[in-house]
């Protein structure tokens, strides 16, 4: 799944703010900016709050630049 698939799995699970850390409200207006479209939270910022729920990374992310057409 995807970083925003894995962050809007997380931030729908009930009582997450606990182990986040965060208030209700906070995490409320998280998912309500999510179900609105809004993409307000930075990546590193959703990654970081994923770790903490548990979640890991199984791939990183790999980047080239463009017209570089050479494969590690």
């Amino acid at each position: 799944m995807t970083t925003n698939e894995a962050f809007e799995q997380m931030i729908n699970t009930r009582g997450i703010f606990r182990i986040l850390g965060l208030t209700k409200g906070t995490v409320g207006k998280m998912r309500s900016d999510m179900r609105a479209g809004l993409n307000n939270i930075s990546l590193d910022k959703k990654i970081a709050h994923l770790q903490k729920a548990g979640y890991i990374i199984k791939q990183e992310m790999k980047w080239a630049e463009k017209g570089n057409t050479q494969h590690e």
